[in-house]
């Protein structure tokens, strides 16, 4: 799942893509979020875990917990 993930959110304020970037280290996967829309960049994520395409992640800054399926047919690999 190590990488750069491109998807978008359905808002009241509209339709926000939202890029998730994934690491792997020592201690396991971390992770980042940008919302080029609303112009937030790198925000941190403050917990996060892939098993398998399962993908579940919060960001406490934010109050925000999100949990899907990650589909690698649309990985953002620019």
């Amino acid at each position: 799942m190590e990488g750069s993930w491109v998807g978008r959110l359905s808002e009241k304020i509209g339709n926000l893509k939202v890029v998730l970037h994934i690491k792997t280290g020592a201690n396991g996967p971390t992770a980042t979020l940008d919302s080029p829309d609303q112009g937030g960049y790198g925000t941190p994520v403050s917990k996060i875990s892939v098993e398998g395409n399962q993908l579940s992640f919060r960001i406490d800054q934010l109050d925000v917990t999100y949990q899907g399926k990650m589909d690698s047919g649309k990985k953002d690999v620019s």
